[in-house]
């Protein structure tokens, strides 16, 4: 009775099924329907990366055993998506709970792991837990630009050299993003990341979670070795960071 109130907290997600079985296909889908969720259902790696780079799901259950894209190349390349379309949490579906399967649903860049045959149970439970985090997401969506809660413990930690902090922020923001943007353009991919590595740290810091995203985006580019390496990307972090500029000139932090 828990599990189904639980569960009733965060029906009408739009879910996407990508498997080839049919059986396995209706199995889940009809899990998730009785659930009050909506239900696209896909049979391949290919057409699950083509669904989630048109539609914004909730969640996504991506089984790894598929034609044309596996479920773990089709998962990467839905986190080399432009855009929080490639944010979506994807549970990985396996019929082979082996050791080390585990780890390697996660560095592909799923959001956790479901042996088959599928309880509805752990179903259940996987779809508060991650449909809980989608809600929060969407709420907060990229359009928080700033944590509110780690702002206001910079502002009390810095006092009147709070300001400073920021300016000083930006400022070496705007001369790490030059030179992403030149080591892009060069392919240069071991300053790219050193740069990234420092900007997004920094970012966190400064609790800039949009522009953390848009680091983090570009640092996974970098890690799958894709040539060449997509300036759209770096634009992305541009217009973070002057989105942040912005949110703390409300703030009256910098001049």
């Amino acid at each position: 009775m828990l599990a189904a109130s639980q569960s009733a907290a965060v029906s009408g997600l739009r879910i996407l099924v990508a498997d080839d079985n049919p059986v396995n296909q209706q199995v889940a889908a009809g899990m998730l329907r009785r659930g009050g969720h909506l239900v696209d259902i896909v049979g391949d790696g290919a057409a699950a990366l083509n669904a989630v780079s048109r539609n914004a799901y909730d969640l996504v259950l991506m089984d790894v055993e598929m034609p044309k894209l596996d479920g773990f190349e089709a998962t990467r390349r839905i986190r080399l998506l432009d855009g929080p379309n490639a944010a979506v949490p994807i549970i990985a579906l396996t019929a082979h709970a082996m050791r080390g399967d585990e780890a390697r649903c996660i560095d592909s860049g799923m959001s956790d792991y479901m042996p088959k045959p599928i309880s509805r149970q752990r179903l259940d439970e996987a779809v508060r837990t991650w449909g809980r985090h989608t809600v929060s997401a969407r709420r907060a969506e990229s359009h928080q630009i700033i944590d509110q809660n780690i702002l206001d413990e910079l502002l009390e930690t810095m006092g009147t050299d709070a300001g400073l902090l920021f300016e000083t922020f930006l400022s070496d923001s705007a001369s790490r993003l030059t030179a992403i943007r030149l080591a892009v353009a060069e392919d240069d991919t071991a300053v790219v990341e050193l740069e990234l590595h420092s900007l997004s740290g920094a970012a966190g810091t400064m609790g800039l979670p949009a522009l953390v995203a848009a680091c983090e985006q570009l640092r996974r580019v970098v890690e799958q070795g894709m040539e060449p390496l997509p300036e759209h990307l770096v634009d992305r972090i541009d217009s973070a960071l002057r989105d942040a500029r912005e949110a703390l000139l409300s703030c009256a932090l910098v001049a």
